[in-house]
This record gives C-alpha cells, structure tokens and sequence, in this order.
C-alpha cells in the first residue's frame, strides 16, 4: 500500500505528510502515531515501519469521515479490520 501526498475526501482535500514527530513536546515513547487537522485539512503519520504507518494513515483517514469520528476504539478497530483486508486483497484496489 502506497501512502498518498494529499487524499480528496467528500468536498476536502487533505494533505499527507510523513513527519518524524508529532508532537515535539512529548517524549519519543510517547508521541502520537498520527494526527488529523481537520482545520488545516492535513494528516501527519510518524516515520516508522511501512505496515505501521500504513495502519496510521488508515486511522487518520477514518477520522476524516463523517465530519470527524472521534470514538477511537472504534477508528481503531475500523482501521485494523480495513488494513488487514487492503493487504490481504490486494487485487481489489488495483486496476
């Protein structure tokens, strides 16, 4: 799965950046994976292991939906299910 530079969701595009930090306030251990900023329109994902990012950027995206889900159990188990099925059906996304 290729992470894209800006994704069109519903009326907005958003922009997507890799970024070695999140949040530069908090220790490595403890900063964020990913953030969606709904009033900038961007989504960063922490550098890291493609799977992990990857599974960050799903979550990111989810947030996006619906004018913001903010139950994150629920993003994450949304983004844990859709990331398993985009890698285990690969063929389904490709032309």
């Amino acid at each position: 799965m290729q992470i894209p530079k800006k994704v069109k969701v519903g009326a907005e595009t958003y922009i997507v950046e890799i970024v070695d930090r999140i949040d530069p306030t908090k220790s490595e251990e403890d900063d964020w994976a990913g953030l969606t900023e709904h009033n900038t329109l961007n989504i960063k994902v922490r550098r890291g292991k493609q799977e992990a990012m990857e599974h960050t950027f799903l979550h990111e995206l989810l947030h996006t939906f619906n004018g913001a889900i903010h139950d994150e159990r629920l993003v994450e188990s949304l983004s844990t299910g859709l990331h398993s099925f985009i890698k285990d059906n690969p063929k389904v996304f490709n032309k």
